[in-house]
C-alpha cells in the first residue's frame, strides 16, 4: 500500500469514527460487540479524494529520511466534519461520534 492508497483508505475510516462508530456499554458490558451491529463507513460513503505527496526528505528523523503516516487521515476527517458542523449550526462537538440528537 502506498501513501495515496493509505490516505484514500483513512478517509472513510475518519468519516465512520466521526459519524458512525460508537462503542455502547451497559454497566461495563459491550452491547455492540460484533460487526453485525457496528456501523463502519466504506469507500462508497466517502467522496473522491486526491492525495498530494510533498517530497520532503528529513535525515534528522532517521538515516533513511522516512516518516510515518499513521492515522493522520482519520484525524483530519474527524476535525473537518466537526468544524463544518460548527460553522453550519454554531455548536462545538467534543465527543465522537457526532449524532443528530446533539445538534439541539
Amino acid at each position: 500500500m502506498n501513501v495515496s492508497e493509505f490516505a484514500f483508505a483513512t478517509g472513510p475510516d475518519g468519516l465512520g469514527s466521526a459519524l458512525l462508530k460508537e462503542t455502547v456499554l451497559d454497566h461495563g458490558a459491550y452491547c455492540n460487540d460484533d460487526l453485525a451491529e457496528y456501523l463502519v463507513a466504506t469507500s462508497a460513503d466517502a467522496p473522491e479524494v486526491e492525495a498530494i505527496q510533498v517530497p520532503d526528505e528529513d535525515t534528522e528523523v532517521n538515516a533513511l529520511g522516512l516518516k510515518g503516516l499513521g492515522e493522520l487521515g482519520n484525524i483530519g476527517v474527524n476535525t473537518a466534519i466537526a468544524n463544518a458542523l460548527f460553522h453550519a449550526c454554531g455548536r462545538r462537538f467534543r465527543r465522537l461520534p457526532i449524532r443528530a440528537e446533539g445538534l439541539f
